[in-house]
Order: structure tokens, then C-alpha cells, then sequence
């Protein structure tokens, strides 16, 4: 007589919550802990301990475990909640089999969650990306049971919703992890968009993939991926106008000055019919004048014209309020980077400086990467502003 499975204690923990979400793929499929085992190549009784959590999963076996299970990025949002911190907020949404009852409970969720999401967006400078991130974790957890409770097929508001909130926790990843640390996030949020048949969102996320090639070192990417993202059918406004500026700094690390020249100007044209734009999913309000200027100094920075970026970098520091701490910080860090590149090295020092405390204030990663070549720029200089500068890059940098 087969033994009885364990009771699991979902409640008790992440790591908890987790096994139970395992045993339950497992099995809807129909597979004992020795047959998913055989198929992610580990012993059945290590998928037992994880399903007890007794023992923590690592990323590559979820992921696995994910693929075998056809779980549809369910496990890895449900890693999520592994040594979570802040409880996720708790949704009734009732019994799932009845779909009138569940759409209606729904209708309110995704209209909060929706409203959350703008706030901690637009909190996210006080806030901070590192107490941000456990909250979108934790309510990325709620939606991806939602999502898995049961439906024939999910509602498409509710997957739109958490491909947004996907979304914002790539952005954190983007700004807080090494290069690519957003990727993984991007592709649920892509999958999600396209399950529910939501284009707007889906072409903002392909502006987002261009732009995390651009970061990552690839032009040719992220060129393709921007022009994808403007064949898209009833783009808004201001994602066409994002997506133009993307291909304008992937042309421009391909070293096509003309081409990246008409695409800011392009830019410029769409982001001038507008004051400000406007969408219902709240998405590119940051894109303004100044925001094309800024990545036309980038552009120009990248070409070779280091004198012609600081020019246009002062240009846009100067339109404050900056939408974006961090976006102010990125902008910082490139000026130095083009007063280094004409040797006005006590400039640079300045610009870096307040650079780096905009990064130690957001947590930033990603504002730090250009301060890296800044520093290693001014260390020919003698002078007392570079010798501050450069000691407290190298206390941030070596900071637990």
C-alpha cells in the first residue's frame, strides 16, 4: 500500500508556499517525485525535500522544473516568495469554479493592483529599489496563483496587470543587478502580454528588450528589436517615440551617425506633438524634451563627440525637475564621462561625485557602470576634487 503523502503547511513560509505550488504541478501532470526527477536530472527524493521544504531549490532546477511541468513561468514567480519578506497583500477571490463570481472578484484586484503599481512607480525614488522589490515580488506571487487557480484560461486583465508588474521588477533588476539581472522578468512579462493578446503592452516590452541590448553590448539587437516595437499595431504615441530613441542608440554604437541623427530628430517630432503623453497603462509620462535630449547626448557621446554630449547633457541637467533620480544620475555619470573625454577633469570629478551620491541614495547599479570609466579616467589628474571623488568611489565600491 502506497504511503500517504505528507500534509504540506503552505502558510508557514516562502520556501513552504513554494513546495506546495511544486507538488501541485507535479501532480496536474501526473507525475510521481521520481518521474519529474528522471526528467530534471536529480533524485525524485531532493524533489520530496523541496516539496517538504526541507530543502531550498536553486534557479536552475525551478527552471527546469517549470519547463517539465509546462507550469508557464508559475514556478519561477512562486520562487518569489522564497525568504519573503513582506507578505503579500491577500486577494478572495472566491472558488474558481464559478467564473462569473471569479471574474467579478477579479475586476476589483486588477483595478488595485493597477493603482498600486502607479504609486510605487511614481514612489519609487523615495521608496527605494531595495524595499520596492520584495513588495512586487510578493504581489507577483498572489497574481501567478490567481492566474493558475483553476482557470480554462486566465483573464486577460489580470495577465495584462502582472505583465506590468513583471515589468517593473525587471526594471529594479535592471537598475540593482548586474547587466542582464532584468531578463528573466522580461521574458514572463512577455509571455503574459502575449497570452492576452495585449499589444500596447507587448510593444513596449520589445522597447525594452532593445534597450536592455543596448546595455548589454548589442547593437544589431537591439536595432531589430526597436523596429519590431514600431511595426506594432495601434502603438501609443509615446512608445513609438521610446522605441525610435532606442534604434537612434543602437545605430549609433553600430557607428551610423546619420541614421542615429535622423532618429533623435524623429523623436524629437513625435515627443513635440505632445506636452506630455498619456496612456492607460501609465508607461512613458517620463518621455519628454528633455528626455530625447539627454539620449541624443548619449548618442552624440557614443559617436565620438564627447564636447558636443557635455553640451547637451548641461542642456537637459539644466530643465529640472528630472523625472527620474535614477534617470538624473545616468546623465550625471555621462557628462563626466564627456568632461573626462576633453580634459576638463575637475568638471568631471563634480559631475561624478553627484553621480555617485544619486546611486547610494537609489541603490543603483546601473548609475555606476559609467562612473566606473570615469574613474579610471581621473586618476592621471592630482588634483584635490578628483582625490575626493575617487575615494569615495572606492569606499561605495567596496561597500557590503
Amino acid at each position: 500500500m502506497g504511503q500517504r503523502p505528507r500534509q504540506l503547511t503552505p502558510h508557514l513560509s516562502g520556501l513552504d508556499r513554494f513546495g506546495s505550488e511544486l507538488r501541485s504541478w507535479r501532480v496536474q501532470r501526473g507525475l510521481s517525485q521520481d518521474a519529474l526527477g528522471r526528467v530534471v536530472h536529480v533524485s525524485g527524493d531532493l524533489i520530496g525535500k523541496i516539496e517538504k521544504a526541507v530543502r531550498r531549490p536553486t534557479r536552475m532546477l525551478v527552471e527546469s522544473c517549470d519547463t517539465a511541468l509546462q507550469a508557464q513561468g508559475a514556478l519561477l514567480a512562486a520562487l518569489a516568495s522564497v525568504d519573503e519578506s513582506v507578505a503579500p497583500a491577500q486577494v478572495d477571490v472566491g472558488e474558481p469554479t464559478d467564473p462569473l463570481a471569479v471574474s467579478a472578484s477579479l475586476s476589483d484586484a486588477v483595478l488595485s493592483w493597477r493603482q498600486m503599481l502607479a504609486m510605487l512607480t511614481a514612489d519609487a525614488d523615495k521608496l527605494g529599489l531595495a524595499r520596492a522589490e520584495p513588495i512586487v515580488r510578493g504581489q507577483l506571487q498572489v497574481m501567478a496563483r490567481l492566474r493558475t487557480a483553476g482557470l480554462s484560461r486566465p483573464a486577460p486583465d489580470l495577465m495584462v496587470v502582472e505583465s506590468l508588474w513583471a515589468e517593473f521588477l525587471s526594471w529594479i533588476h535592471d537598475n540593482t543587478r548586474p547587466l542582464g539581472g532584468g531578463a528573466r522578468w522580461l521574458e514572463l512579462a512577455e509571455w503574459l502580454a502575449g497570452g492576452a493578446g495585449a499589444l500596447q503592452v507587448a510593444g513596449y516590452l520589445l522597447m525594452r528588450r532593445s534597450q536592455q541590448a543596448i546595455e548589454g553590448g548589442d547593437p544589431a539587437s537591439a536595432i531589430t528589436l526597436a523596429r519590431r516595437a514600431q511595426a506594432q499595431s495601434a502603438l501609443p504615441p509615446g512608445t513609438h517615440a521610446l522605441s525610435v530613441i532606442r534604434e537612434a542608440q543602437g545605430l549609433a554604437h553600430a557607428g551610423d551617425e546619420s541614421g542615429s541623427r535622423g532618429k533623435i530628430q524623429q523623436a524629437y517630432r513625435l515627443v513635440g506633438k505632445s506636452a506630455v503623453f498619456t496612456d492607460d497603462l501609465n508607461l512613458t509620462g517620463h518621455c519628454t524634451l528633455g528626455y530625447v535630449a539627454a539620449h541624443e547626448a548619449y548618442c552624440r557621446l557614443v559617436l565620438g563627440d564627447p564636447a558636443g554630449a557635455a553640451a547637451q547633457y548641461e542642456h537637459a541637467l539644466a530643465a529640472l525637475p528630472i523625472g527620474s533620480a535614477l534617470d538624473e544620475g545616468l546623465w550625471r555619470g555621462y557628462l563626466a564621462q564627456a568632461y573626462a573625454a576633453t580634459d576638463r577633469l575637475d568638471q568631471a570629478a563634480s559631475q561624478a561625485s553627484d553621480a555617485l551620491a544619486v546611486a547610494r541614495a537609489t541603490e543603483s547599479t546601473r548609475t555606476m557602470r559609467p562612473l566606473n570609466d570615469v574613474a579610471v579616467a581621473l586618476r592621471r589628474s592630482k588634483s584635490d576634487a578628483t582625490a575626493e571623488f575617487l575615494a569615495t568611489y572606492r569606499a561605495a565600491v567596496h561597500a557590503p
